[in-house]
């Protein structure tokens, strides 16, 4: 695990680490073709540890069984799955360019705002990703029930071409999944959580529409929707869906867009929008309202000089 890089990874050549959690470290490799020609991919290989573990291996299929089955370009797509030298790993369409996470942690570092037209198509783009996933039916015309369950920074990839790709099903949960999770087992992030969520309560897709009206208020704001620490208070904050807009941010956002963030973020889902297509579409809407449009070739330029 330890070698030192570039190496080999069975049809794979790991070039460089871009990432490391508790159970995987993740690759930028090449796959090497005819004639010297060479594709850009991403590796995900979990730690050796983990494939000892059957119900952490079935995890890891179920992530490549659910995405395999979801083909829109703002989701990154699922390209092999299988074990090599020990470790099971997942290869991805490599995304060159950074995390919404790392972007947003670059304007709290200066001081700066994201502009509100780039927030609001960042969030739209992520939406459209949503709508396709909880759209997905079944070769008899049933709902595959996909839900992401982990919608946060760091799985939005912004790539330097202005793309906007949704990232790491590893805990989504489908309807007709191949394996079950725990009941009530609360998983994820909490700050991105909704309160059916955080409350060990059953969830549908309105949850990830939740998760993503946070990310547009974090957007609009540079901020953390929930600034506590303390995890009990937290916990409360997140099952109740109470937050504030900072005094010094409130300004800058149109009415129309905090109307869509209140609207996501409605402690009840009935509440909430019905669809990413009907979020998406609301976005859109509020930014062209307030003449703060944005598109994909001004996210990328943005992203070039940021």
């Amino acid at each position: 695990m330890s070698a030192s890089l570039p190496q080999p990874f069975g049809r794979y050549v790991l070039r460089e680490r871009v990432g490391q959690g508790g159970m995987a470290e993740v690759f930028r490799a090449t796959l090497a073709g005819f004639g010297g020609f060479e594709r850009p991919v991403a590796i995900k290989r979990m730690f050796r540890d983990y494939g000892n573990d059957p119900a952490f291996v079935e995890m890891l299929t179920d992530e490549a069984k659910i995405v395999s089955q979801l083909a829109h370009p703002n989701i990154v797509q699922v390209l092999d799955a299988g074990q090599q030298d020990g470790c099971y790993f997942l290869a991805f369409e490599y995304v060159d360019g950074v995390d919404l996470f790392r972007l947003l942690q670059r304007h709290h570092e200066l001081g700066r705002d994201l502009p509100v037209g780039l927030a609001a198509y960042i969030i739209a783009e992520l939406c459209a990703a949503l709508d396709h996933a909880h759209g997905r039916k079944a070769a008899d015309g049933s709902s595959l029930g996909i839900v992401h369950r982990d919608v946060s920074p760091q799985n939005v990839l912004l790539s330097l071409a202005g793309e906007v790709k949704l990232a790491d099903f590893g805990i989504a949960k489908a309807a007709l999944r191949y394996t079950h999770t725990q009941a009530g087992l609360v998983k994820g992030k909490i700050y991105y959580m909704s309160p059916e969520q955080v409350l060990g309560n059953a969830i549908d897709h309105r949850s990830d529409l939740f998760a993503a009206g946070i990310l547009l208020y974090e957007c609009l704001t540079t901020q953390p929707l929930y600034d506590e620490v303390d995890t009990h208070k937290l916990y409360d904050l997140v099952a109740t869906a109470r937050y504030a807009w900072p005094d010094d941010k409130r300004g800058r956002v149109p009415e129309p867009l905090v109307a869509v963030v209140a609207q996501a973020l409605h402690v009840s889902p009935a509440a909430r929008y019905a669809s990413g297509r009907a979020m998406r579409d609301a976005i859109l809407a509020a930014a062209a309202s307030a003449g703060m449009s944005a598109d994909r070739e001004s996210l990328a330029r943005y992203l070039r000089e940021t």
